[in-house]
């Protein structure tokens, strides 16, 4: 009772900070309005609006990057675009702390902790209004909650939760996959209690990353653009 005190206390204490940006009617969230935008596109390609329609397409799944733009989509009818989104954004910032005192719990250390990432809940990425990337942290930090869980206690429930994570963090942000799901095998491998829970795990993850494989095999360009440059430039780059 007290660990779960505390996560509440933790969530508790991020809710109120978001409060200026509740309230505020001019938000510091640079992309945010692109985000409502396109949400505010796909309400209408769904409703059947022939002149949206005539111009814009809903990409075929799996699709990186787009369930919190579908999360704002469906809120946006009922209380508009700005409303739509700054929900979305403040639940997601508020379940950041929280995800990371449930890790600290699988991993044997004090929920507290989860106090000290407090500010990273406003950091360049919320700023920026970088919607999938506040929405994909806390799910991130769940990945490896769900992948302790079934190397500690594998049952058919939490492999199932281990696919849905992956699966669900795709669709939310394709670089907190990408880093996730390395990480993820690593932790499955250090933590598993036999070889059997080691290697379910691992083939949970693999399942949950399929979507995501594929997209990224089929490497999708639009015309003019590098999605994927090669590693040594990368490496250049970097130096």
């Amino acid at each position: 009772m007290s660990d779960r005190l505390s996560i509440v206390i933790v969530a508790a204490i991020t809710a109120l900070l978001t409060l200026p940006f509740l309230l505020s009617p001019y938000v510091i969230a640079q992309d945010l309005p692109a985000h409502i935008e396109t949400a505010a596109q796909i309400v209408d390609i769904l409703r059947g609006d022939d002149v949206i329609a005539a111009t814009y397409r809903l990409h075929a799944l799996p699709w990186p990057n787009s369930l919190p733009t579908f999360a704002i989509a469906a809120w946006l009818p009922l209380v508009g675009g700005l409303a739509a989104a700054k929900l979305v954004t403040v639940i997601f910032v508020i379940a950041w702390p929280p995800s990371l005192a449930l890790l600290f719990l699988r991993l044997c250390r004090s929920p507290w902790l989860a106090l000290l990432a407090v500010p990273t809940c406003f950091d360049l990425s919320f700023s920026y209004g970088f919607v999938h990337f506040v929405v994909g942290k806390p799910l991130w930090a769940l990945a490896f909650v769900t992948v302790i869980d079934l190397v500690t206690a594998p049952t058919r429930r939490g492999a199932v939760a281990v696919v849905t994570a992956f699966v669900v963090l795709f669709h939310c942000h394709l670089l907190l996959f990408a880093s996730a799901v390395p990480l993820a095998i690593i932790v499955a491998l250090v933590m598993g209690t036999s070889l059997r829970t080691r290697a379910v795990a691992v083939v949970a993850i693999v399942v949950g990353a399929l979507p995501g494989l594929w997209w990224i095999a089929r490497k999708p360009v639009v015309s003019g653009t590098f999605m994927f440059p090669k590693l040594m430039d990368r490496f250049a780059d970097l130096w």
